[in-house]
C-alpha cells in the first residue's frame, strides 16, 4: 500500500544530501574572460593535454 515511499524517501534524500552535502566546500575556479591572456594560457593546456596519449594501465 505504501511500498512507494521508500524510493521517494529515499530519492528527496539523495537530493538533500546532495544539495547540502557540497555547501561552502567545492571552490568554483574563476573563469578568465574570452581572449584574455590567462584564457589563453588555459586553452593551451588544454590543447597540450589532448594532444598527449593517455598513460597505459596494466590489466589486473
Amino acid at each position: 500500500m505504501v511500498w512507494w515511499l521508500i524510493p521517494l524517501l529515499a530519492t528527496l534524500a539523495a537530493w538533500a544530501y546532495t544539495r547540502l552535502a557540497g555547501v561552502g566546500q567545492a571552490r568554483v575556479r574563476p573563469r578568465p574572460e574570452p581572449g584574455s591572456p590567462a584564457d589563453r594560457r588555459d586553452l593551451a593546456r588544454f590543447a597540450d593535454a589532448l594532444g598527449r596519449p593517455l598513460p597505459h594501465r596494466a590489466h589486473d
